[in-house]
């Protein structure tokens, strides 16, 4: 693993501090313990999640990640404590050994465009491409020390905090920081030369906007966010209170990163094809997937020059605080009351919440 991430890398879990070679020593231990072609993988604390995923597969295992804590029973599930007991196991480190495949794959689940989750394939050679780019453009170095209020179990998360602080040599807090108040304690630990990177979603900047003391969090550099669109009130509110940079990323668990973005228009990555077809249907092409004719998306875009806006999606599938959510789904439960005839549910923005529009049935307009 050495010759692909860089050893200055460090880990703070749970208030102690991990070292590179530590952090080889528990992932060979792992190694060494699974025997299992295939296991599942829901962890929060972030350490952990680390050396269940590279242990998995330097053992020749394929790791599967899992959005919630739960298992399908058909393959060995892996938590926290399961980790926590294997590294206190007399087991023999095999560090010095550990040289991790390029071609070693995973998978990532999803909800799809169709809003019914499905496993998607990932390479270790396409996340360490992502993460170099990443490394390059937005000039990341071992000077920098990230916080994250994602988990590392979503691509965004894994791309950010995982890959690309492994492959930039960055000081790595592991825990989910989901609450402003978490996040100030944890910058509080932090040493005064360190450059933070905050790795986020639009849940959490909404509540650090509403914040009244601004001043601990000026310390953050750099913050990302994914996940959902952040409101562009929102975004100039922080732009106003802090002193960081503020990009959006755009992308999925099947395209991986595609473009960043200032909170209205969106720039392609180098390296990222991105175009429109006759539908709007935005069409990608990277190096960090297999599709050669591209990846089909129900998202739409439209175009000015360099940069395209995000206009909507064709299959009606929403993202409601950072969740996907069919709206088809939705009115289709509806209607199975016998009160009810036919209904429409839309997105209201302005409470950021559901609204529907009912037509009653003969039985409905009684009780009414």
């Amino acid at each position: 693993m050495r010759e692909i991430f860089n050893p200055n890398s460090t880990f703070i879990s749970q208030n102690k501090i991990k070292s590179f070679d530590e952090f080889l020593e528990d992932v060979s231990k792992f190694a060494t313990y699974n025997k299992f072609d295939e296991i599942d993988i829901f962890i929060y604390d972030g350490y952990l999640f680390l050396v269940a995923f590279f242990g998995s597969i330097l053992s020749g295992g394929k790791p599967y990640l899992l959005p919630y804590y739960y298992s399908n029973n058909s393959r060995p599930f892996i938590d926290d404590e399961v980790v926590g007991d294997i590294l206190t196991r007399n087991i023999e480190s095999k560090s010095s050994k550990i040289k991790l495949n390029l071609n070693s794959t995973f998978y990532i689940q999803t909800s799809g465009s169709s809003g019914e989750r499905k496993n998607i394939k990932k390479s270790i050679d396409q996340m360490v491409k992502e993460g170099e780019l990443l490394r390059s453009f937005f000039n990341i170095s071992n000077t920098h020390t990230f916080l994250s209020s994602v988990s590392h179990q979503h691509l965004f998360g894994l791309t950010f905090k995982v890959f690309t602080a492994l492959i930039s040599g960055c000081k790595v807090y592991t825990q989910n920081l989901t609450y402003p108040e978490i996040l100030a304690q944890n910058i509080d630990l932090c040493s005064a030369d360190d450059e933070l990177i905050l790795i986020s979603s639009p849940v959490l900047l909404e509540s650090l906007s509403k914040q009244k003391n601004m001043s601990q969090f000026n310390k953050i550099k750099m913050i990302f966010t994914a996940g959902s669109k952040l409101n562009l009130d929102i975004l100039k509110s922080l732009q106003s209170k802090l002193s960081a940079t503020i990009t959006e990323i755009y992308g999925s668990s099947e395209t991986g990163i595609i473009a960043y973005g200032d909170g209205e228009n969106f720039k392609a990555f180098p390296s990222v094809d991105i175009k429109c077809d006759d539908k709007n249907h935005l069409i990608i092409r990277s190096p960090w997937q297999d599709l050669d004719n591209g990846f089909i998306s129900n998202d739409c875009a439209e175009f000015n020059k360099d940069s395209f806006k995000i206009i909507g999606r064709y299959d009606r599938i929403i993202k409601l605080h950072d969740r996907r959510v069919s709206l088809d789904g939705i009115e289709n439960l509806i209607k199975q009351s016998p009160i009810i005839n036919t209904v429409v549910v839309a997105q209201d923005d302005r409470y950021k919440r559901l609204a529907a529009i009912l037509v009653l049935s003969d039985e409905g307009k009684k009780l009414y």
